[in-house]
C-alpha cells in the first residue's frame, strides 16, 4: 500500500523523500515496481500504451476529434489501431469530443401566431 502511494505521488515528491517519510527502503520500492511491471502481460502492456496514446492524441487536438479522425492521426504517426479500438478506449476513459455548434433546430411552438398570409382561414 505504501509503495502504491509512492508511485502515485512520484511526480510531485522525490521517491527518496517519500521512502524516508514512510520508513521503507528505496531499493524495496524499486524492486516492487519492477515486479509489478513484469507481472503485466504483453497484451496489458500494449493496451496501456494504446490508452495513453489515444488520450494524448485527444488532448493534442483540444478534444475536438472523434474516433475516426483520431484513428487517422494515430496511423499517420505510425501507431495504427482500428477505429473501433479508439472508440472503445474513448468510451471507457470518458473521452468525449466537443462540438463547435451547428445549425439551430426549429421546433413548432404553440405560442407562434398563425400564418394568415399562406392560410387565410387559420
Amino acid at each position: 500500500m505504501k509503495y502504491a502511494f509512492i508511485e502515485k505521488n512520484e511526480c510531485d515528491v522525490p521517491v527518496t523523500k517519500q521512502c524516508r517519510w514512510l520508513e521503507v527502503s528505496t531499493s524495496g520500492y524499486y524492486d516492487w515496481k519492477a515486479r509489478k511491471d513484469k507481472e503485466l502481460g504483453e497484451r496489458k502492456r500494449r493496451q496501456k500504451e494504446i490508452d495513453q496514446t489515444v488520450s494524448m492524441a485527444f488532448i493534442k487536438r483540444h478534444g475536438r476529434y472523434g474516433s475516426p479522425r483520431l484513428t487517422l492521426d494515430l496511423c499517420e504517426a505510425g501507431f495504427c489501431v482500428a477505429e473501433n479500438t479508439v472508440a472503445a478506449i474513448a468510451n471507457y476513459t470518458a473521452v468525449r469530443c466537443h462540438t463547435l455548434g451547428g445549425a439551430p433546430t426549429t421546433r413548432l411552438n404553440s405560442r407562434l401566431k398563425p400564418d394568415l398570409v399562406l392560410n387565410p382561414h387559420a
